[in-house]
């Protein structure tokens, strides 16, 4: 019987991706982004304003034309370099912020949550996009300081896009109580640090934090790629 030596198998795979250049090259944004290195990113792009809320916190400016394009191949693309780009900065960031509460304000053995897709969303995007950058966080955290969780907390109804919503009234309403919590017990008494993308309003991360809170966590401390 044939089989494949590993050698024929690896020179197959760069073959199929020659020809798939050829057939679908990558654009110039595409190129540029995966191109980039995490340090590259943080040097470069423009900060997040800085929040009167201790408890909230964004590490870029989403009218950063690079972080904008950086988001949109990372939720729609699944691209690998984001999410790892994204994830080294974000683990950076988290270690900093945790050490800094650990000191000062008792924060210890904080658990990470991102904020979850609706099941509908999720069947059609195919993956949360949050989940995919804490995955490549998790490789950075050899040590294993940091838990996750994806699962307590969950997103009970499908909503509009909060960018979709231009009414404030509307945006709140849009998004009131779809945040609940599935086995509250591992949150009960547990610093969270709850994670996402892009913060806009605000108002999806008040909801979920809610929910947490009314479940029992300790103290919620958020955290956006972007706002």
């Amino acid at each position: 019987m044939f089989s494949w030596s590993s050698n024929q198998m690896i020179n197959m795979n760069n073959v199929a991706k020659i020809v798939l250049d050829i057939l679908f090259p990558f654009s110039e944004k595409r190129k540029r982004i995966e191109s980039l290195t995490a340090e590259e990113v943080f040097q470069k792009c423009q900060k997040a304003d800085v929040s009167d809320d201790k408890n909230l916190y964004s590490i870029f400016s989403y009218e950063d034309t690079l972080i904008r394009d950086m988001v949109h191949f990372l939720k729609y693309k699944k691209n690998e370099n984001v999410a790892r780009i994204f994830a080294e900065i974000l683990y950076s960031e988290i270690v900093e912020k945790s050490s800094e509460m650990f000191l000062f304000e008792n924060f210890t053995n904080p658990v990470l949550v991102p904020i979850p897709l609706s099941k509908k969303k999720l069947k059609k995007r195919g993956f949360n996009q949050i989940e995919f950058i804490l995955e490549e966080f998790k490789k950075l955290d050899t040590q294993n300081f940091f838990e996750t969780d994806f699962k307590s907390l969950i997103k009970t109804k499908d909503t509009l896009s909060q960018t979709a919503v231009k009414n404030r009234r509307r945006r709140m309403e849009n998004i009131r109580n779809c945040f609940g919590v599935s086995n509250a017990e591992k949150i009960v008494e547990r610093n969270i640090i709850l994670i996402d993308d892009v913060l806009t309003t605000g108002a999806t991360m008040r909801e979920a934090k809610n929910a947490l809170i009314n479940s029992g966590a300790k103290r919620v401390f958020c955290i956006t790629m972007a706002h």
